[in-house]
């Protein structure tokens, strides 16, 4: 069988792999495509670890005949499934969704989400979790999270992963395996408990994120047993304390979704979405003093982010319809600025600003362009007025802080940094930048501090090497070899991983290993 990290470049029956999408707990996530036919699919491998497993091949198969089981506009479809490949593990084929995912897009975002997308968004999965919740023997996904909502060409919303979803033997609730995603399960998950209420659950938690910035629940250490008492214990902030453009009626029905008790819960997932809606076209709160406009107003009025996801930011004045919206033309100016089309891009960028000039994104899109191609004064620029029009969206200050680093602005890329964090406390990529540039002023203390916080904040894979320089930084050297080691099993041609890994087995005293590592990284640089 083929080590994963050789998948790419493979044919797998009629498709050729790609590239690397997603890494999981069961397995990861290839785009390939159809050597014979304009498609383009998903392959989901289960790990080659567990392939000796009866138990995982069983779930692995168990989620590609829900799949086919639960045919839905909402649900990911699955096109072939396969166990018997002398060089791959079990293989599901399933669609490639080209829009990511929602956690992709919430890592754009400063704050809230609009209130339109949001809810466009939840009705489109409610459909699917209903569809699921009403089959004769009801199926309850248990792991409901932002990774697993994806988005097909069209924009629409796929649920996806279902892969430790429960088949219930009826609409009561059934005692299960513990299984989920930490920050998003019902108390009654942690105690083996499920029902389709411990979607709702999960739904809300989602809900309660995209409308105010944060999630509901936050347990500090991480640890199974605190997220187990914050979530059987901890009541949420009220989401109009976080999102004054909120209502008393919509802090309640999110609240509801959140019960301890599942009973006290809305019956039906449909109707916690159906009751929202109502809740977002009453009144705000007219005594909060950012609240000066009505709650059906939140796609104009709640600053929008995480635009590099093709964000959908509603316009404030009428387009005609024999043009592009704005929204269509952002949409693809982003398209084209991910696959580095950078003069197509600036193009689009340049039109929506020219309808639209209060569109902090277009903006925003323009800046990135001018850092990628490394005209830093533009970039500056560019950000600055993304930063007038949205004082919230905080990848702007980060793109300009950015901009300022490479030209040696070390105490006004600080300040920005700085602003950064004044509207996100808990944005890892921030952190990072202030403790490079807190260096560069010979600020080393400070660093340490920054560098402490990046890592505690730091919860994804997009920033492993900043970490493992931090931990090295902070003689964590235990914590960046470990790090440094996982690195390199997954990129083992890169000459700084393995000059990086000297670094640390030298500090360890480990001489004869850093010799080794030295050596191969001047072997991958061709030094001999």
């Amino acid at each position: 069988m083929l080590q994963e990290d050789s998948y790419v470049g493979k044919q797998y029956g009629n498709y050729r792999i790609i590239r690397l999408l997603a890494r999981g707990g069961y397995g990861n996530v290839y785009l390939a495509e159809h050597t014979l036919l304009p498609r383009m699919v998903a392959i989901k491998f289960l790990h080659a670890e567990l392939c000796s497993s009866k138990q995982k091949q069983h779930a692995f198969l168990h989620e590609a005949r829900l799949l086919e089981t639960l045919k839905h506009p909402h649900i990911l479809p699955i096109y072939d499934v396969s166990i018997s490949n002398e060089d791959f593990p079990p293989g599901l084929i399933v669609e490639y969704a080209p829009g990511g995912s929602l956690r992709e897009r919430q890592r754009r975002l400063t704050g809230p989400m609009s209130g339109e997308e949001m809810l466009t968004i939840l009705e489109q999965i409610v459909t699917a979790l209903q569809h699921a919740h009403q089959q004769i023997t009801p199926v309850v996904h248990r792991d409901l999270k932002p990774e697993n909502i994806l988005f097909n060409s069209q924009g629409q919303a796929l649920l996806s992963d279902f892969g430790i979803a429960v088949v219930l033997e009826s609409s009561a609730t059934q005692r299960v395996d513990v299984a989920g995603t930490l920050p998003y399960m019902a108390p009654e998950q942690f105690k083996g408990l499920v029902s389709p209420r411990s979607d709702q659950y999960a739904l809300g938690c989602l809900t309660y994120e995209l409308l105010t910035g944060r999630r509901p629940i936050i347990a500090e250490s991480g640890q199974w047993t605190e997220w187990a008492l914050r979530h059987q214990e901890d009541q949420p902030t009220a989401p109009s304390h976080l999102n004054p453009l909120l209502s008393p009626a919509v802090d309640n029905v999110i609240l509801k979704a959140l019960s301890k008790d599942r009973a006290e819960r809305f019956a039906t997932v449909k109707d916690f979405a159906r009751s929202l809606r109502q809740a977002l076209q009453e009144p705000i709160n007219t005594h909060s003093p950012k609240a000066v406009a009505p709650a059906a107003s939140l796609a104009k009025q709640i600053p929008l982010s995480h635009p590099e996801q093709a964000p959908a930011q509603a316009s404030t004045v009428p387009t005609p319809r024999i043009e592009p919206e704005p929204r269509v033309l952002q949409d693809r100016a982003y398209y084209l600025y991910a696959h580095k089309r950078y003069n197509e891009a600036l193009e689009l960028f340049e039109q929506v600003i020219s309808r639209d000039p209060r569109n902090a994104f277009a903006y925003y899109g323009k800046g990135l362009i001018m850092l990628d191609q490394e005209r830093y004064m533009s970039a500056i620029e560019a950000f600055e007025q993304a930063i007038v029009r949205n004082p919230a969206l905080t990848p702007a200050y980060l793109g300009k802080a950015s901009a300022l680093f490479n030209i040696r602005a070390y105490r006004r890329a600080l300040d920005a940094y700085e602003q950064a964090l004044s509207y996100n406390p808990s944005e890892a990529d921030a952190y990072y930048g202030k403790a490079d540039a807190l260096l560069k002023l010979k600020r080393s203390a400070e660093a340490r501090l920054a560098y402490q916080a990046a890592i505690q904040y730091d919860t994804s894979d997009r920033h492993e090497e900043r970490k493992g320089n931090a931990l090295i930084f902070l003689e964590r050297y235990d914590e960046a070899l470990a790090l440094y080691d996982r690195l390199i099993q997954h990129s083992p041609d890169k000459p700084d991983l393995f000059e990086c890994r000297g670094n640390i087995l030298k500090k360890l005293g480990r001489i004869h290993e850093a010799d080794q590592a030295y050596a191969r990284a001047s072997e991958l640089r061709g030094y001999v």
